[in-house]
């Protein structure tokens, strides 16, 4: 039980970290008077680092443990950190969100696993492993909307807006990084050595239809969030002139905390019927914003 809730607040807190920025991005550019264009490569770099994590290394944990994982996740997001308060030009705001990212794909699949399966043992029941993933899908994205909420209420109220959100989680994540390694490893290492190859994505035996359907909903889906977490803030500054930072939080927060509440809300539907009535709402978000 204890682990659970160590590796669920590591969880959360690397999460988190990554949306920090999203309300910091228009003071940025302010300050190095850089177009919005820019921010979208900024925020591109981070989607990179995750894509390039997930297929090399997301599924290391299955041979190497749970724990080592994402202690080098929450090591990786420190280094982020890091970067962002020393080195907060372009290009060093790019090779930050790249770092982010890496962090990030590399413990999405582990702390998830590591959840189910600490959940499994806390209660002996393997039923629990699906109450397990909704509150991993609600931890996800529960922490993304935290972020940037934080992140904004930090930089309206608290001076050094570029400093004081960095530093706040700096100390979250080394917290985070300390209660890990006391929490249980739930996977074996095999006794000789594993090659290594990267990981494959292919559709099940006759699925292929299905997968590729549910993969592009998926894409969609987030692709949307992805607007509402690099351009929405900015875009709410400039053509808006609406400067409140805890507004620009609160713009990529309620995307999220929508997501992570759904999670929870719908998690007795169906499969098919999640992601055709997400789909829904997807579409009926977008004219209203439009």
């Amino acid at each position: 039980g204890f682990g659970f809730w160590v590796v669920a607040f590591a969880f959360l807190a690397v999460m988190a970290f990554a949306t920090v920025p999203a309300p910091l991005y228009v003071i940025y550019q302010a300050r190095d008077g850089f177009p919005t264009f820019t921010t979208t490569v900024i925020f591109a770099a981070y989607g990179v680092g995750v894509v390039g994590s997930l297929y090399l290394a997301g599924h290391l944990s299955d041979v190497h443990g749970r724990r080592p994982l994402i202690l080098v996740s929450i090591a990786l997001e420190l280094v982020a950190a890091v970067l962002f308060l020393l080195w907060n030009d372009v290009t060093g705001l790019i090779v930050a969100r790249l770092v982010t990212g890496l962090g990030v794909g590399t413990l999405t699949a582990t702390a998830t696993a590591h959840l189910g399966e600490l959940r499994v043992r806390a209660t002996g029941s393997s039923d629990s492993a699906k109450g397990a993933s909704v509150a991993a899908g609600a931890v996800n994205l529960g922490g993304l909307s935290l972020g940037a909420l934080v992140g904004g209420a930090l930089a309206e109220f608290v001076g050094q807006p570029l400093m004081v959100p960095y530093v706040v989680f700096v100390i979250a994540l080394a917290v985070a990084f300390v209660l890990v390694l006391a929490a249980p490893e739930t996977v074996d290492r095999p006794e000789q050595p594993v090659a290594y190859r990267p990981q494959r994505m292919q559709a099940p035996e006759g699925q292929g239809a299905a997968f590729w359907a549910a993969g592009a909903a998926a894409f969609a889906a987030l692709a949307v969030q992805g607007l509402f977490t690099s351009v929405a803030p900015s875009f709410l500054g400039t053509t808006f002139h609406v400067t409140d930072r805890l507004a620009a939080g609160a713009t990529t927060f309620g995307v999220f905390a929508a997501s992570a509440l759904s999670q929870i809300v719908f998690a007795r539907l169906s499969q098919r019927a999640q992601i055709r009535l997400g789909m829904v709402l997807l579409v009926v978000g977008l004219v209203v914003l439009a």
